[in-house]
């Protein structure tokens, strides 16, 4: 197998990962237990960071025009979804901007990697 389509394996493997995990969080019955104040904040950040990460890296066929405001509307929708579908959980509109961070700190991250390598790699 060349070492592209060995990478593009890992990464799609690695972003449907990500996303059954942030799915799992999101939809399962209780709540995560709260190591310190307001750190399931951190956590829908970090969970969002790294699907809409994982997940570009894994689409790169999709065009960012696409994807960038697709992963956002995601991760607004699941938000509001885990409080229509779970009954022991509520939606919050604090989580729903964490999770939007968390796209938007990938979207920067990505950029700012892009931008590396044009500069460093020549």
């Amino acid at each position: 197998m060349p070492l592209s389509s060995f990478r593009q394996v890992f990464f799609i493997t690695l972003f449907v990962s990500c996303a059954a995990v942030v799915t799992w969080g999101i939809f399962r019955a209780t709540p995560p237990q709260a190591i310190f104040q307001q750190s399931d904040k951190l956590a829908h950040l970090l969970a969002f960071a790294g699907l809409a990460f994982t997940g570009r890296l894994a689409l790169p066929f999709v065009w960012p025009s696409t994807y960038w405001p697709a992963i956002a509307m995601l991760s607004i929708l699941m938000e509001y979804a885990q409080g229509q579908l779970q009954i022991t959980r509520t939606s919050s509109i604090e989580d729903a901007i964490a999770n939007l961070v968390g796209v938007c700190l990938a979207f920067i991250a990505l950029k700012i990697m892009g931008m590396g390598k044009k500069y460093l790699i020549k």
